[in-house]
């Protein structure tokens, strides 16, 4: 029995190197992940360190379009830094382009307020033909911190 195996990736940018590199080591590192047969890829949004993944949804959308099999999802949305509308279009338009190909972990970041998660949520509901309720979302919702 083979257990199925995932990268999680902030896109680190190394010392000496920028934004760009960073970012296409990312892409390079997901297409090789997929030869070697790991399921899936996670991005981590980080903002204001020294990673170049401040937008999930954006990089996910490259690594998708540069692999054929993977399944590529953000294991950290950060509902502080953006709008829940923000977050389901983006993702919806995802879903579009590579459908059962994404997933993605919402984090709540403080001080963030419970109406954006509620109002995700409603939109997840109500959006059938962008997010499909078959698809499996998994929605991690835990203030920064908690265990």
């Amino acid at each position: 029995m083979s257990v199925p195996l995932s990268i999680l990736d902030l896109a680190p940018i190394s010392e000496g190197c920028d934004a760009a590199t960073a970012l296409r080591n990312t892409v390079d590192l997901a297409q090789h992940a997929e030869q070697w047969g790991y399921k899936r890829y996670w991005i981590a949004e980080h903002h204001f360190v020294a990673v170049a993944s401040s937008s999930p949804a954006v990089l996910i959308g490259q690594i998708a379009a540069a692999t054929d099999r993977i399944r590529v999802g953000a294991a950290a949305v950060q509902l502080g830094q953006t709008t829940a509308v923000a977050v389901v279009e983006s993702f919806g338009m995802l879903d579009a382009f590579y459908p059962y190909k994404n997933r993605f972990a919402l984090h709540r970041t403080i001080p963030a307020d419970p109406v954006p998660l509620i109002a995700m949520v409603i939109s997840f509901c109500v959006r059938k033909t962008c997010l499909s309720i078959e698809r499996i979302w998994s929605i991690n919702c835990r203030k920064t911190g908690s265990r």
